[in-house]
């Protein structure tokens, strides 16, 4: 009787890994129009985080199994980077200004609009969020540094990656049929 063979992926050295650098980031006041976005510039890290809350949903006739709900979620933005002058003038970026005064307010100035792709595929989020924003420490020598957490406010939306020559102009919304194609089995009438 010949030995079973099971299914293994296959050999993956053909595929291209994701650099994680391949993400921009752009900020504007809150409820500002599109061509007040600026780049985020001087940033070293990038984390885009969605996190969902979940419940129990075990009943007595669950068994000895538990079940649990998705009933929420959040995003969140991490970001590191290192302050940026222009040039040898006294003055941050607007970028980082804005990112810095935002993130040392409260109410509607502690807020940005946001958004965020990658800029190898097609890929992104827009929102409006809360700024956390903290100046790191060092040495004389160090380079001056910052961290800054944007959690969305209320719900976000999926969004294109922002094309070349788009930078200024309204984001392209993820449409849901795009999503169900990925997330709905065929044959269910979706």
């Amino acid at each position: 009787m010949a030995a079973k063979k099971y299914a293994a992926a296959p050999n993956s050295c053909e595929l291209n890994k994701q650099l994680n650098g391949n993400w921009a980031a752009q900020i504007k006041p809150h409820g500002a129009e599109p061509a007040e976005y600026k780049f985020l510039r001087g940033l070293t890290s990038v984390n885009v985080n969605v996190e969902t809350s979940t419940v129990d949903s075990s009943d007595i006739d669950s068994g000895e199994w538990t079940s649990e709900e998705k009933t929420g979620r959040s995003l969140t933005l991490n970001l590191e980077g290192q302050y940026a002058r222009k040039g040898d003038l006294p003055l941050l970026t607007e970028d980082q200004v804005l990112l810095k005064l935002s993130g040392e307010e409260v109410g509607q100035y502690g807020k940005v609009d946001f958004r965020v792709w990658r800029t190898d595929i097609d890929e992104g989020w827009e929102g409006t969020a809360t700024n956390s924003f903290s100046s790191g420490s060092g040495g004389k020598s160090d380079l001056r540094t910052f961290t800054s957490d944007l959690k969305a406010s209320c719900a976000p939306h999926r969004i294109h990656s922002v094309e070349e020559g788009s930078a200024t102009e309204a984001s392209v919304l993820m449409d849901e049929k795009e999503l169900l194609k990925v997330l709905a089995p065929t044959g269910l009438g979706v």
